[in-house]
């Protein structure tokens, strides 16, 4: 029986915005069947420093996360920001060198502490996966050919010049919409390059605004819901699929309505990854938010 674990990382640091930390709340209250690892959590404190407290939670990930896959077939995370897929991936390529990574995001998150713009963690940790920075991390080992951006639409100009000096995959959202078969054909193509296993993130706002407000960073022109399902049906038909990121759902801002609809988007995407849509049964997402979830400030910026 293949077994699934499960990491909830309630920590925000690798960004300004408040709330991401309330969605491993929100999302337990809807799984089942899964083998428990807990949730880290950081708190913050008027004086610390922001990315020394984010990288503190991605090396505690990382270590829980390698436990994790030591003793189990898949694992799920949720975050949290998408720094913490510095951790999680770093987990994967310590069990399988070989590992690729499928992102599905808005934004590159490719930038080094040289390039970014803000100096946020959550647009960095493909740069300290592909070792383009010296980082706490034990497996910054990710090949540029084992990496596919899906949905990108907001680069940096650092981040388009890595992207295109490492020759990485991208499909972009305006690819999609322009001819989403010819997309679909090549990452298709890409996945049957090699049988290693794979590792998909994917950040809610690589959705259209439309579609997940409860998310801190609104992209216009994203994929819809459908459009972004129709790629991890592809994935899960195409490759192995051994664990799975969920990150920056904030449903301290978004109205009850808007997060329910986020939810649903998020199903639309996931239940086509068969070993998470098998952690909700027949209770995937509810309609409402859990009374215990509420909008609340967590940390001060």
């Amino acid at each position: 029986m293949v077994t699934t674990a499960l990491i909830g990382v309630c920590s925000g640091f690798g960004q300004k915005r408040q709330g991401v930390d309330l969605a491993p709340q929100l999302m337990r209250t809807q799984l089942q069947h899964f083998e428990d690892y807990g949730d880290i959590h950081e708190f913050h404190t008027q004086h610390s420093d922001r990315n020394k407290r984010a990288w503190n939670v991605i090396t505690k990930l990382e270590e829980r996360a390698t436990q994790a896959l030591a003793a189990n077939e898949t694992l799920l995370t949720i975050g949290g920001d998408h720094s913490i897929a510095a951790g999680s991936i770093s987990a994967t390529l310590g069990k399988y060198p070989g590992a690729r990574v499928v992102y599905m995001d808005a934004h590159g998150d490719i930038n080094t502490p040289e390039t970014s713009p803000t100096g946020n963690l959550h647009g960095m940790p493909l740069a300290a996966l592909l070792n383009l920075f010296t980082s706490p991390i034990k497996n910054a080992k990710l090949k540029p050919e084992n990496l596919f951006f899906i949905g990108v639409r907001d680069l940096d100009e650092g981040e388009k010049k890595i992207i295109r000096d490492l020759n990485i995959n991208l499909i972009s959202a305006k690819d999609v919409r322009a001819n989403r078969k010819a997309a679909l054909a090549k990452f298709r193509s890409w996945l049957r390059e090699s049988d290693e296993p794979v590792h998909f993130s994917l950040d809610v706002d690589a959705l259209d605004p439309a579609s997940a407000k409860a998310t801190g960073i609104h992209v216009e022109d994203g994929l819809t819901p459908a459009e972004a399902k129709s790629f991890t049906r592809t994935l899960q038909k195409e490759a192995r699929v051994i664990a799975v990121d969920l990150v920056e759902l904030n449903p301290a801002v978004a109205t009850p309505d808007e997060t329910k609809r986020t939810l649903k988007s998020i199903q639309t995407i996931l239940k086509e990854i068969h070993f998470v849509k098998k952690l909700y049964g027949r209770r995937w997402f509810r309609a409402q938010r859990p009374k215990n979830v509420t909008s609340r400030r967590v940390f001060a910026t």
